[in-house]
């Protein structure tokens, strides 16, 4: 999926695309603004069935949870509580994170 030319903030994966190939998708690309909203760009399409999603989200918290420990030096349990405090806070808000972020669903061109 391409966007264009590549920003300038846009995560840099050469030499970490190894695993991708032509049964890869991207499914899911996210933008944080600086105290801003949160940009999701999502293709529902290519994950039918949202316990899929759920599922990817959940190995996507487990993977970060390992970047936290290992950036910041935090136990790995540490990291994953912290990072589902802070999903729970928004899930549990009546408003939660919706005024926050935008999203923009492709697949549908």
């Amino acid at each position: 999926m391409s966007f264009g030319r590549k920003p300038r903030n846009q995560l840099d994966l050469v030499g970490n695309d190894r695993t991708l190939d032509d049964l890869t998708f991207e499914v899911l690309r996210v933008w944080v603004h600086h105290q801003g909203p949160v940009d999701t760009f999502l293709d529902p399409t290519l994950l039918k069935e949202p316990e899929a999603f759920g599922t990817m989200m959940a190995t996507v918290l487990h993977d970060a949870s390992r970047a936290y420990a290992e950036e910041y030096r935090l136990d790995g349990s540490v990291a994953l509580n912290r990072i589902y405090q802070g999903m729970m806070k928004h899930l549990t808000d009546p408003e939660g994170s919706a005024a926050e972020s935008r999203v923009r669903i492709l697949g549908h061109e």
